[in-house]
């Protein structure tokens, strides 16, 4: 049975964001794709708006992209 928390969804960047935290990390579509564990096209989709990752994947989204955005906090 799902906790309340894993209801909760987890909060993600504007779309534009995502990409400026991929590109400036100099990863590709597909790197950060495997990473997460989806298809490339999806992550373009997520970047571009026109969709939203769910459950798992929108967790480990998530997790890539506030390491990411660490790594750009990082001198």
């Amino acid at each position: 049975m799902p906790s309340v928390s894993d209801m909760i969804p987890v909060a993600l960047p504007e779309p534009h964001r995502r990409k400026v935290l991929r590109e400036t990390a100099g990863l590709t579509i597909r790197q950060l794709a495997t990473v997460v564990g989806c298809s490339h096209s999806a992550i373009a989709r997520w970047e571009a708006g026109d969709r939203t990752p769910r459950g798992d994947r929108r967790k480990a989204y998530a997790a890539a992209l506030a390491e990411l955005a660490a790594l750009e906090e990082t001198p």
